[in-house]
């Protein structure tokens, strides 16, 4: 599958999901461009995917200990807070995941 579409398809089920659970952060993904998930979604944290595949992971499975995993695995850096922010910001978006 060529990347750029795999992209697109990323990014509209990104928006999907900022639509029905939202969370008061954004993504920056590997190639800059800067998601919101929520529609008034701050922009000071950023959780910043390094590969496709890194986003596809914390989309199945949008849990705080994914986030975790994939800091330690250098596929996700958090930029503007720390984890325990992240922790924080995902109870804003009355959400059970991530």
């Amino acid at each position: 599958m060529a990347l750029e579409p795999r992209v697109e398809r990323l990014k509209a089920l990104i928006a999907h999901v900022a639509a029905v659970a939202p969370l008061d952060l954004s993504l920056r993904l590997w190639d800059g461009t800067v998601l919101p998930l929520a529609p008034d979604a701050r922009r000071d944290i950023l959780l910043a995917i390094s590969t496709p595949a890194a986003l596809t992971r914390l989309l199945r499975r949008p849990r705080l200990t994914t986030v975790i995993e994939l800091v330690a695995e250098g596929a996700l850096d958090i930029e503007g807070g720390t984890l325990l922010d992240v922790a924080e910001r995902r109870g804003a978006g009355g959400t059970r995941g991530l």
